[in-house]
């Protein structure tokens, strides 16, 4: 296993839990550098191989909206992708993330799952 941190510490300790909480209509956050730009650039020159994800294609959504068609790929420890992604993938189950949901969602009891979504060209 690398020594790379891929979130930035900081940025997870100066996270305002107060503020994210009282965001209406609901709480949504997407920080500036909260994955490191050198983990960033990691992760996206290793990118899961399109062939290990499956078809969700659907006919049609209520109310006349675009169908979200994709590909997607749950995450499994013994999925065939980079090291560097099961690295990032156990730092995201690692006590400092989960302490920081924690704190953001005033929440102990957390279940996480982690997928991959990737949208064909005119989809």
């Amino acid at each position: 296993m690398s020594s790379l941190r891929y979130l930035d510490p900081a940025k997870l300790d100066a996270f305002d839990e107060r503020a994210f909480r009282a965001t209406r209509p609901y709480a949504w956050i997407n920080p500036q550098g909260f994955i490191t730009d050198e983990a960033f650039g990691l992760l996206r020159g290793k990118l899961p191989d399109p062939s290990l994800f499956d078809a969700e294609f659907t006919e049609d959504r209520p109310h006349g909206r675009t169908p979200h068609n994709r590909l997607a790929l749950k995450y499994d420890s013994k999925l065939d992708i980079a090291p560097q992604w099961h690295e990032f993938v156990d730092e995201l189950r690692g006590i400092d993330y989960r302490r920081f949901l924690r704190r953001a969602y005033d929440r102990t009891m957390l279940a996480l799952t982690f997928h991959w979504h990737y949208t064909p060209a005119s989809c």
